[in-house]
């Protein structure tokens, strides 16, 4: 079973030493994406 997948931001950079990365959040309703959760990331084809 294949998982539809949706882009949510784009990586900028990495920040902090713990391995934390900057994100541009690419949606329009911000507000359901808490500080902190985490998310699955695929590498672009």
């Amino acid at each position: 079973m294949e998982k539809d997948w949706i882009i949510i931001g784009k990586i900028l950079k990495p920040r902090g030493l713990s391995g934390e990365l900057k994100v541009k959040l690419l949606t329009d309703f911000p507000e359901r994406f808490a500080a902190g959760k985490t998310v699955l990331l695929k590498k672009k084809n």
